[in-house]
C-alpha cells in the first residue's frame, strides 16, 4: 500500500543562484499566511555534521545512540546518523510535525528533478540554466525565477523576478499545496493498492485525475470490487483494501484451515471475516 506524505514544493538551481535567499523569503510569506511549513537543507559539504567532535552529543552517537536528542532552553534537536545514501524523499515523512502543511526543499536537485510528484520552483542565472532545466525536468513547475531574470528573445520564455514577483511565486505554491490537500483528500477515499487496473500508475494519480473531474471513483476496480468479495481483513478496526485474486486466497486457506478441525465442516462458499489486533 502506498504511503504519500505532505506536499513538496522543491527550490532548485545552480549553485548561487539565490535559492537560500529565496526560501527565506517563502516561508516567511507562507507562514504569515498560516501555513505551518518544514524546511530541509542538502549540503553538498563532505563529510558536514551539524554536530562538533568532542561534544555530549557527538559522544553519545559515537557510543551507538541513534538518534540522538540535545534538549536546551532555545531548541530540542534530534540528530540521526543516516548517510545520504539511505536518504529518500518518503523518509522525510519521519520528521514531519502535526500539522504541518507542506515541505520545502533547497536543493535535492538527484531526488526532485525526475520526481514528477514533487513540484519545482526553478532559479535561474541565464539562458542557457533555463533552457537546461526545461530539458531535464520531469514534472510540474510552478515557475522559473531569478533575482535578475536574463534577457532573451524566447517569447516563450517565463522568468519571474523574485523581488518584483514574490508575491506571484507565493501564489503559485499556495494553489498547488491547496490542491494537493483535495488530492489526498480523495486519496484517502480509495484502496492505495497500487494496482495500476484504473490505467493509472498509482492510487495517488488516478486521485489527482478525479480531483480534476477526469476520471471518477468508479474507476477504481478494487473498490468496486468491494462489496462482491467473500472475505474481508480488518487490522485494528480498519479495513484493508485486497484484490480479488488476493481475497480468494486468504478465504480458501481459511476455509482450508478451518476443515482439518475436528468437527468442522466447511461447504466452500462461506463468508470469511479476519479480525486481526494490535495488543495494548
Amino acid at each position: 500500500m502506498s504511503q504519500r506524505i505532505l506536499p513538496i514544493v522543491a527550490v532548485i538551481g545552480y549553485k548561487k543562484s539565490g535559492k537560500t535567499t529565496l526560501i527565506r523569503s517563502l516561508i516567511a510569506e507562507l507562514r504569515s499566511r498560516g501555513y505551518k511549513v518544514m524546511s530541509a537543507k542538502h549540503v553538498h559539504m563532505k563529510e558536514f555534521t551539524m554536530d562538533a567532535e568532542g561534544t555530549d552529543t557527538w559522544w553519545h552517537s559515537n557510543a551507538g545512540a541513534n538518534p540522538v536528542v540535545c534538549v536546551s532552553d532555545l531548541e530540542t534537536t534530534v540528530l540521526y546518523k543516516k548517510a545520504q545514501s539511505n536518504f529518500s524523499l518518503e523518509r522525510l515523512s519521519e520528521y514531519t510535525m502535526k500539522g504541518t502543511d507542506l515541505i520545502l526543499l533547497e536543493g535535492f536537485s538527484r531526488w526532485t528533478l525526475k520526481n514528477k510528484s514533487v513540484a519545482k520552483v526553478v532559479m535561474v542565472k541565464s539562458e542557457l540554466e533555463y533552457k537546461e532545466y526545461q530539458r531535464d525536468i520531469v514534472g510540474r513547475v510552478l515557475c522559473v525565477c531569478s533575482f535578475s531574470p536574463p534577457r532573451t528573445s524566447d517569447a516563450k520564455m517565463e522568468v519571474l523576478g523574485v523581488e518584483r514577483d514574490l508575491e506571484t511565486i507565493v501564489e503559485k505554491i499556495v494553489d498547488f499545496v491547496e490542491g494537493e490537500k483535495k488530492t489526498y483528500a480523495v486519496l484517502n477515499e480509495l484502496p492505495q493498492l497500487d494496482c495500476g487496473k484504473c490505467g493509472f500508475e498509482s492510487c495517488f494519480d488516478l486521485a489527482r485525475a478525479i480531483e480534476r473531474g477526469e476520471m471518477s471513483k468508479k474507476s477504481c476496480i478494487p473498490m468496486n470490487l468491494g462489496s462482491k468479495l467473500m472475505c474481508r481483513v480488518i487490522l485494528d478496526e480498519k479495513e484493508i483494501p485486497l484484490q480479488a485474486f488476493v481475497s480468494e486466497i486468504i478465504r480458501r486457506s481459511m476455509l482450508g484451515m478451518l476443515s482439518t478441525l475436528k468437527g468442522v465442516e466447511t461447504k466452500g462458499n462461506e463468508f470469511i471475516e479476519v479480525k486481526v489486533s494490535t495488543p495494548h
